[in-house]
């Protein structure tokens, strides 16, 4: 339905330049010519006609306007539903663990071996508190996204961290931005801290201040690559055997489009990675 839209306006804009071109043309030539080439009838029925067709184009470009928020709105359901389907999968996962506990607790129950069910209790529970990651970013799809990736992280036992210490607040057509600029460096983050050896971290930490919001993102990465200059050329990657990544250029492209700014630092075997975006910007919709 878009695209008949789109092939009105492209046919009612042709149609309004070869009258407008039309009316030009004889208007002139009523002016200073000897011999008008169209009466005066003929110009007016034309003008009328613009007039029309510049009416027929407000409601055609009120249209499109409507079908890009819907669009817009699609893409962030799309989204929503994206990361509910994997946090359904980490939920399964999750229900088929606790099933293999409950399980040797029910085992160690009946055979009455309090004191090794004590201490397989406070063994599970030490590891089931480690692995709680409570997330709130103030927008819920961040929220889903975060725990997703942190809980993926944690997966590939890697220690992570997660500080949020502003509330976000979004307009819904910026949303698909933040979490494309988000993915992404988490991504990255947790690929490279995969293959840092025996330290593996890594960590967000949203701030901000009066005009802007600021997200941290730290990890660890494999002192062999030489990362300061890899994160300067475009189609880095960390990734063995992959010929080149999109993930810096993609937060950088999103960023700029959101009035950002984006800054990297490697230092003592930690890479950091700086992403500032105006909050008027983001709220109101860039």
């Amino acid at each position: 339905m878009g695209r008949d839209y789109y092939k009105t306006a492209i046919i009612l804009f042709g149609v309004q330049l070869l009258l407008m071109s039309i009316l030009v043309y004889g208007c002139i030539l009523n002016e200073f010519g000897d011999f008008p080439p169209y009466p005066t009838y003929l110009l007016l029925i034309i003008g009328i006609g613009i007039l029309i067709l510049c009416i027929s184009s407000i409601f055609v470009i009120r249209q499109l306007y409507i079908n890009s928020l819907c669009a817009r709105q699609q893409e962030v359901e799309l989204l929503r539903l994206k990361h509910i389907e994997e946090q359904n999968r980490i939920h399964r996962q999750y229900r088929h663990d606790l099933y293999n506990h409950l399980t040797v607790i029910s085992g160690l129950a009946q055979m009455g071996n309090v004191d090794q069910l004590m201490k397989y209790l406070d063994a599970y529970l030490g590891v089931l508190n480690k692995g709680i990651i409570n997330v709130s970013s103030g927008l819920k799809e961040l929220d889903v996204l975060l725990y997703t990736k942190l809980t993926l992280a944690q997966n590939k036992s890697i220690n992570v961290s997660l500080q949020c210490l502003e509330p976000l607040r979004c307009s819904q057509v910026n949303i698909v931005g933040v979490i494309t600029v988000l993915a992404n460096a988490l991504d990255n983050a947790i690929q490279a801290a995969a293959g840092a050896g025996e330290e593996k971290r890594v960590g967000l930490k949203v701030s901000g201040d009066s005009d802007k919001y600021i997200f941290d993102v730290t990890n660890t990465f494999d002192p062999d690559i030489d990362l300061d200059s890899g994160l300067k050329s475009e189609g880095f990657t960390t990734k063995v055997g992959s010929k080149g990544g999109q993930g810096v250029a993609i937060i950088r492209k999103t960023v700029r489009r959101l009035q950002g700014t984006v800054t990297y630092a490697v230092d003592d075997g930690f890479c950091h990675l700086r992403i500032e975006m105006p909050k008027d910007a983001l709220e109101g919709g860039a």
